[in-house]
């Protein structure tokens, strides 16, 4: 009996370490590249023509041109990020309620990277259940509106005419229905 009590311990801490050993050896994906509403700009080979220029005139026209162009700048990505928020609304209209939200986090810094629909899911996040179920609701309703209650669309066959024993007339004026004449 002793000897089996030895041989438990030993498999219980073999199986920890292959429990430790799985946990460790999980995949990273190296390639991996978070999505982004913008590209990087930078350039290297546009640094190589500033090489003629000198450190401090470099720095002087960067300080004239960043104050002057810096407002505008500001605005047109204030205006695309609006622009980006009221398209992706006129595809969802049920966050039309979070748009003053959602330009607030698009504005800030920490989130200007953030694409759209992302910083639509973290604001609508406490929401996101009682909206799909919003819109299960409404097609649970259109569904119903279309039903037939057991009742077939179409008229049962039935009740068609017999046409092997219809009248000239009432040949005539199917032809003229169905050729669009009345």
């Amino acid at each position: 009996m002793e000897e089996e009590k030895n041989v438990t311990p030993d498999v219980q801490e073999e199986s920890v370490e292959e429990n430790k050993e799985e946990q460790v050896d999980v995949p990273v994906e190296p390639d991996f590249e978070p999505e982004t509403r913008y590209e990087d700009v930078y350039n290297e080979e546009d640094q190589s023509s500033d090489e003629e220029l000198v450190a401090e005139d470099r720095e002087a026209i960067n300080k004239v041109t960043n104050e002057k162009i810096q407002p505008l700048a500001e605005r047109l990505e204030y205006m695309e990020t609006v622009s980006d928020i009221d398209s992706f609304i006129g595809s969802k209209p049920e966050y039309v309620k979070y748009r003053n939200s959602m330009v607030k986090y698009a504005t800030h810094s920490a989130y200007s990277n953030i694409p759209i629909h992302n910083i639509a899911a973290i604001v609508a996040s406490k929401d996101l259940e009682r909206l799909g179920a919003e819109k299960e609701r409404n097609i649970q309703r259109e569904v119903s509106e279309t039903q037939g209650f057991g009742k077939t669309i179409r008229e049962e066959p039935g009740s068609q005419n017999d046409w092997s024993k219809a009248t000239k007339e009432d040949i005539e004026r199917k032809r003229q229905e169905v050729l669009g004449q009345i």
